[in-house]
């Protein structure tokens, strides 16, 4: 029987799990699993005309929606190495596919804010937390995977939806069974990271765009 998995980084098993859990997800849960395959392939224009009308379905309503004044400059160099820096108790998937969207992400003021505020939570997140994080990381493999998965992704994930509400963005994050995958599976490559968070991450609802 052949094995081989279609995710980067994923075990044959890891993948018929989040492909059970992407069927299970709703529409926005299977256009990323396919998103994942045909970005590895080259297909991603492909991706975004199949998630053009299910990327966001209800927009936040941002009217009066004004952005904070102290936002750190879009080309500060430390933008992106806050990511790395907390590589003690943050899943290493993370890290790489956080560090890859920040990396690429526009000259855009509610891209710094989404960064910024993002940053500033996780900062703030409770001692015990992180501590959890690093017995997560002293651990072996599917070992460490599964422990992480108990706790982590909906504390970041709820750090996201906080930081795109604030930044005035009408979309995004991706929905949470897909954001399971964004703390999991490191992507192929750092542009293929941040074309896939722009599909279904995008602050603007417009696929492949932030």
């Amino acid at each position: 029987m052949k094995t081989y998995s279609p995710v980067p980084g994923a075990s044959y098993g890891r993948w018929r799990r989040w492909t059970d859990e992407g069927r299970h997800a709703g529409g926005r849960g299977a256009l990323w699993l396919l998103a994942v395959m045909l970005a590895g392939a080259g297909s991603l224009a492909c991706t975004s005309s199949l998630a053009r009308d299910a990327v966001c379905p209800n927009p936040r309503d941002v009217k009066g929606c004004t952005l904070p004044k102290d936002l750190p400059r879009s080309d500060s160099p430390s933008k992106c190495l806050f990511y790395e820096t907390n590589r003690d108790w943050l899943p290493a998937a993370y890290v790489s596919n956080a560090t890859c969207v920040c990396g690429k992400s526009p000259n855009d003021k509610t891209a710094d804010c989404a960064h910024a505020k993002i940053q500033t939570q996780m900062s703030k997140l409770a001692e015990s937390t992180k501590q959890q994080g690093r017995l997560c990381n002293g651990k072996d493999l599917l070992e460490r995977d599964a422990c992480f998965e108990e706790f982590l992704p909906s504390i970041l994930y709820q750090i996201h939806v906080n930081a795109f509400t604030e930044c005035c963005c009408p979309c995004g994050p991706p929905p949470y069974l897909t954001w399971k995958l964004v703390t999991a599976v490191p992507a192929a490559s750092c542009s293929e990271a941040g074309d896939l968070f722009d599909i279904f991450g995008s602050c603007h609802g417009t696929p492949g765009r932030w």
